[in-house]
């Protein structure tokens, strides 16, 4: 669910990380959704706030999955 909401773009256009999250989920959901936390990350000064659950989220997947959103 979580990957498919991030898919589906509340702005007109394709999201910027479509095609890397899209590729990452030929690898698995965990690396999909490291696509879009990285996202998040680069983008965390257009943020209100960067969430702590958010944050731990995306350190523990970097740990588990290699660190890239990749998932080599």
């Amino acid at each position: 669910m979580f990957v498919a909401d991030k898919i589906a773009w509340d702005q007109s256009g394709d999201p910027p990380y479509l095609i890397e999250l899209v590729g990452a989920l030929g690898r698995s959901l965990e690396c999909a959704s490291l696509v879009y936390l990285d996202y998040l990350w680069e983008h965390r000064g257009a943020l209100r706030v960067v969430h702590p659950w958010m944050l731990a989220a995306r350190t523990e997947l970097q740990r588990t999955k290699g660190g890239t959103p990749r998932c080599q």
